[in-house]
């Protein structure tokens, strides 16, 4: 089963499908072997990661979203109240977005006041 697990190192789901192991591409992924069809669902056989993303530290994925937004897909936000004290009526807004390129994460936090006024902007390297 070499094919799941490097279906699996790439994020793709691993499955069988009349005796091949096949994988949903993602997108971003980067394989070989692509073109096969089940179900309407594009899949690779035997499949073999053509290339490995280097992990970038926090601060590079800062800069990145910062100097190339269209880059980055927003993926969900959650809107609630504001826990923080001194925000009473405001609320707290979590960005979640993935980088179209390669697959990696940054966390926004963003809380406005009652008044729709930013108040405090970050991003996190992980989700709260």
């Amino acid at each position: 089963m070499e094919g799941a697990l490097t279906g699996a190192a790439i994020g793709g789901v691993v499955g069988l499908a009349g005796g091949a192991v096949v994988a949903k591409i993602f997108a971003g992924s980067v394989l070989a072997n692509t073109g096969a069809v089940v179900s309407g669902i594009k899949t690779a056989v035997g499949i073999k990661a053509t290339q490995e993303v280097a992990k970038r530290t926090f601060s590079e994925l800062i800069d990145d979203i910062t100097k190339n937004p269209k880059r980055w897909k927003m993926v969900k936000e959650v809107v609630s109240e504001s826990t923080k004290k001194g925000n009473k009526g405001g609320f707290s807004i979590k960005r979640v977005y993935r980088c179209i390129k390669t697959g990696e994460y940054i966390y926004e936090h963003i809380l406005k006041d009652k008044f729709g006024r930013i108040i405090d902007q970050h991003f996190r390297p992980y989700g709260k």
